[in-house]
């Protein structure tokens, strides 16, 4: 199935270099390109980088509340108690040049559990989780005609989160991170097809081994690839408001570096229907609340967002 979607991918992306050499045949000087100005999805990055030298504070609060879990199956099932989980995710973008933008995210988590068991036990935790540092840079240029504006990005993640000496009384809250240090590769699309605009990432993410310590057990984690796929669209109802609705997923596969992965294929698809109100062209506030539909070896939420953009 990766072999597969990777090939769709690079398909996909010949076929718009083609195109692009079609359009310039065609209309060698086509006119000036205006797009609606919109601070973009929540979750779906965008392909166009912030001007250079500005720089953007992008706060965004989750509200987790855990309504059941997925099997192995993709069938869903118990949770087997009830979860939550604050997220407050500090963004910083800054532009560093022209059509290069850098950005960090840094989570702030936490867990809690109750009615856990038979004992309806409870527990909490909260800390610091990863903290990512990203690159982004610009290598086509969106057109008024058929081509998008497309975006080569990389990055990498870093286990600042609590993930040794995990206590089995915490049921899982007390692990922040994912304990790798993980590098992610790949393309950011978009492109303004009136009214709509339309966004595209597709990421490869390779994890590096680590050791986790649960209550005096010791192990070796070999975690699995991943592959994300996040579509969005937004429609502009007019100048201050905006409706989006994000697609975010990601699907575990096996590792093309390293060991053999010793960790239960994961994979989930989330919806987001969102709403925007631009305040001002320096500020915009967006809320929504995301559904996740369908996953694999992994607990459902229902996740309430609220996301606040300040560029300077």
């Amino acid at each position: 199935m990766l072999k597969s979607c990777l090939h769709s991918f690079v398909s996909l992306v010949l076929a718009l270099a083609l195109s692009q050499v079609a359009c310039a045949e065609q209309n060698p000087c086509p006119p000036a390109f205006t797009r609606p100005s919109t601070a973009g999805p929540i979750n779906t990055d965008t392909a166009v980088p912030i001007p250079k030298g500005r720089f953007v504070l992008n706060p965004v609060l989750y509200l987790s509340f855990s309504n059941g879990a997925f099997d192995r199956s993709w069938n869903a099932k118990s949770a087997g108690g009830r979860y939550r989980s604050i997220v407050t995710g500090l963004r910083f973008y800054y532009g560093a040049a022209d059509h290069l933008e850098i950005y960090g995210i840094i989570p702030l988590v936490y867990n809690d559990a109750r009615q856990v068991g038979p004992r309806d036990a409870s527990a909490d935790f909260g800390g610091l989780g990863d903290i990512q540092l990203l690159a982004k840079y610009q290598i086509v240029q969106e057109s008024s005609g058929c081509r998008p504006a497309i975006s080569a990005v990389i990055g990498f993640s870093f286990p600042t989160g609590h993930y040794r000496r995990l206590n089995y009384s915490k049921f899982g809250t007390d692990q922040l991170g994912t304990g790798s240090y993980r590098l992610t590769a790949g393309l950011n699309a978009s492109k303004y097809l009136k009214p709509f605009i339309f966004y595209a990432n597709i990421w490869y993410i390779f994890s590096t081994d680590c050791s986790v310590n649960t209550s005096g057990f010791c192990a070796r984690v070999h975690p699995r690839d991943r592959l994300a796929v996040n579509l969005a669209a937004e429609l502009p109802l007019n100048e201050r408001w905006t409706a989006c609705l994000d697609v975010n997923s990601f699907f575990d596969a096996g590792r093309l570096i390293g060991c053999r992965a010793n960790t239960a294929p994961a994979a989930k698809i989330t919806f987001t229907p969102e709403l925007q109100y631009k305040v001002n062209e320096r500020i915009t506030i967006a809320g929504g609340v995301g559904f996740d539909v369908i996953g694999k070896e992994i607990r459902s939420n229902i996740t309430p967002q609220l996301s606040f953009y300040f560029l300077f």
